[in-house]
């Protein structure tokens, strides 16, 4: 059961990858994407299933910060 997840600074972790993430890993507590420049919008809603997210830092991605 993974809980943590650093992923900083890989060009090809992106939307795809964050729908997997949203999929597998349902109890994960802290997801770090700075600098993944393959995050969108689009891929941050696909954490929606993961209920226990409460640390999370897309610093540098091309997000919008609510």
């Amino acid at each position: 059961m993974q809980e943590v997840l650093v992923v900083n600074e890989q060009p090809m972790f992106g939307d795809v990858t964050l729908r997997l993430v949203g999929r597998e890993c349902p109890s994960l507590r802290t997801l770090s994407c700075v600098a993944c420049h393959m995050v969108t919008d689009a891929g941050l809603s696909c954490l929606s299933t993961c209920q226990r997210l409460s640390d999370i830092n897309f610093s540098y991605c091309p997000v919008h910060h609510p």
